[in-house]
């Protein structure tokens, strides 16, 4: 693992890591990037933020609303210019912020250095379709009328395309799979607009057979006080523990019943069947959905969350959708 610029950071810089969903985590070992927050000169108010890969390679950059009890645990809220990278370091984005929201216009940009499209935000949401290009620099929409593409994580896979109309999405809109070897329920999704809103959203698998869906990914959810629970797994664990360094693993089958549980963090087999016994006593976990239809998540929890004195936020942690295989 890389982290070079560490070295570069001044002594009264914090240093967050992350996920490459954005989950805080404590160990370099498991991060996928990680985050430099520096605090203002005298001339300034805002707190100076860069991101970067495990590479050393930027990854964002820009300004932060000092908000100190988010700034304490590594969260920011954007403010002004920001600009995001590819790990190959072509721009992936730019856009300015107020209040952690995107205002005004908004450039995104390829892997490849060529432009993707230009949109419009108010009040951090999105107004209008400007303009899009595909990968060659062919223009699809222009003036917020044409036709538009959306992609999958990375825009490298086309994920939706459908009619724009005075810059809003229009018609019927066509989503495809592209994991068809792992993903085997759905094969292929469907959405209705008029005027930019969602009139209907439809998964549909082989044979035809249609399920509506409000979002794309429902992710498994745990049906109670997620803190609690987690307190619980640490009680029946015992003490003694370094759990700041530990991540409860496991998977929420189609049924909602849990599989393949093990600690992460610590090689224990142990430890992994005494996770197992307080998981499966009382399994309050609800199966989550892609596109309507049933699937498997593996979950990610770390066993640091504690209930904070005042609830500020949910719990955080990770889920990956996993083969229907």
């Amino acid at each position: 693992m890389f982290f070079s610029k560490l070295t570069y950071s001044q002594s009264a810089d914090t240093i967050f890591y992350f996920t490459g969903k954005g989950t805080r985590v404590s160990k370099p070992d498991y991060a996928t990037y990680y985050r430099i927050i520096k605090p203002p000169t005298h001339a300034e108010k805002l707190y100076d933020v860069q991101e970067y890969y495990k590479s050393g390679q930027l990854k964002r950059a820009g300004k932060s609303i000092p908000d100190l009890a988010g700034l304490k645990q590594g969260k920011v809220l954007w403010q002004g210019l920001y600009m995001s990278y590819y790990p190959n370091g072509n721009k992936e984005r730019v856009a300015n912020f107020e209040n952690n929201e995107p205002i005004g216009d908004v450039v995104q940009y390829y892997p490849n250095g060529k432009v993707y499209s230009n949109t419009r935000y108010k009040h951090g949401d999105l107004k209008e379709l400007l303009t899009c290009y595909d990968t060659l620099g062919n223009v699809t929409t222009q003036n917020g009328n044409g036709r538009w593409l959306f992609y999958y994580e990375g825009l490298r896979k086309l994920k939706l395309d459908g009619p724009v109309e005075n810059g809003l999405e229009e018609g019927l809109w066509h989503g495809r799979i592209i994991d068809t070897v792992n993903i085997t329920s759905v094969k292929r999704f469907e959405y209705v607009f008029d005027k930019g809103k969602v009139l209907s959203a439809k998964g549909y698998d082989s044979t035809g057979l249609a399920r509506d869906f409000v979002k794309e990914l429902q992710l498994a959810k745990y049906n109670g006080d997620l803190y609690g629970f987690i307190d619980k797994i640490k009680r029946h664990l015992g003490a003694g523990l370094d759990y700041e360094q530990l991540i409860a693993c496991f998977t929420v089958e189609k049924d909602g019943t849990l599989s393949n549980i093990k600690v992460a963090g610590i090689n224990d087999a142990q430890l992994d069947k005494s996770l197992a016994k307080i998981l499966y006593h009382g399994n309050n976990w609800i199966a989550g959905k892609y596109l309507g239809f049933d699937m498997r998540y593996r979950v990610y929890l770390p066993l640091s969350s504690n209930m904070p004195q005042v609830l500020v936020s949910a719990v955080e942690y990770d889920e990956d959708l996993l083969s229907e295989l």
